[in-house]
This record gives C-alpha cells, structure tokens and sequence, in this order.
C-alpha cells in the first residue's frame, strides 16, 4: 500500500501541472482566435 499522504501529495501535484498546461493552452487559443 502506498502512504496516503505521499500518494495523495505526488497526485495534486500532476494534477495542478495538468490544470496549468489546460489554462495555457486555452490562453493560446484564444490568442489565435482573436
């Protein structure tokens, strides 16, 4: 089993990195659609 802190922490972590990378992407697009 893994320690659910260690665990939970690694997992938001990539999740935030995820979210970020969505954001900028999104950002981008909007700057090409305009």
């Amino acid at each position: 089993m893994y320690r659910s802190t260690g665990f939970n922490a690694v997992n938001t972590l990539s999740l935030n990195v995820l979210y970020l990378k969505a954001l900028l992407t999104a950002a981008n697009y909007k700057k090409y659609a305009i």
